[in-house]
């Protein structure tokens, strides 16, 4: 099981600036780079976390070829665009969780399964906007460009915040400290070569990222 320090922040733009600076060289970056169900496209994709008095700020990287991004309102199945992604069990010994996926565009699918079986994992807050989880991210018109004019250098990115106010709505036995379990994902179910790429590795035979009982451990 991989494991990792979050550092606590004072700035978040000092943080990402930071970490877009160095990007891969940077030492709290988190590489996603295990492909638990094989295939021939592994797109070099990062991470990094870091949390403030308001919750946990998130930054992706993906060096993709070719985006895919269908979904335009919240709560789409972005898993099947160009997508990364972050479950996180934020109590613990408790193995439910939240997973966050978006797409080039910002377009955010919020989940939360309260049993840690992806049976039960439910989309929830259809109403909340990018505001709310403070995203940025490219525009349809930046996507075009990005297929048009891509090169090995290309790379699409991502950053947002998950609010502690959110998470304490539907556990609120949560703190911000301790340890927690979390996993980072790289997929793209419907793009010109479907692919999933992970942190930390999961043991089933068929793609599935609902698996709490394979993530790593965060700790604040």
């Amino acid at each position: 099981m991989n494991k990792i320090k979050v550092k606590k922040i004072s700035d978040k733009k000092i943080w990402l600036d930071e970490i877009k600076s160095k990007g891969l060289t940077h030492p709290e970056v988190i590489k996603l780079d295990i492909m638990p169900w094989g295939g021939s496209y592994k797109p070099v994709t990062m991470a990094a976390i870091s949390y403030d008095d308001n919750g946990f700020n998130i930054y992706m990287r993906s060096y993709e070829k070719n985006i895919r991004f269908e979904g335009k309102e919240r709560n789409d199945p972005v898993h099947l665009d160009s997508c990364m992604e972050f479950f996180i069990s934020p109590v613990e010994n408790n193995l439910a969780y939240f997973n966050f996926e978006i797409n080039p565009l910002g377009t955010l699918y919020t989940g939360f399964c309260s049993t840690g079986l992806r049976k039960d994992s439910q989309k929830i807050e259809n109403n909340l906007n990018k505001e709310y989880f403070d995203i940025c991210a490219m525009s349809k018109k930046d996507a075009i460009n990005y297929n048009e004019n891509a090169d090995k250098n290309s790379y699409w990115e991502i950053s947002y915040s998950v609010p502690f106010e959110y998470i304490k709505k539907y556990m609120p036995d949560f703190k911000p400290k301790g340890k927690m379990r979390a996993n980072f994902y790289k997929c793209g179910d419907m793009t010109i070569t479907e692919h999933y790429v992970v942190w930390n590795n999961i043991e089933v035979p068929e793609p599935d990222y609902h698996r709490p009982e394979f993530f790593g451990e965060l700790e604040l």
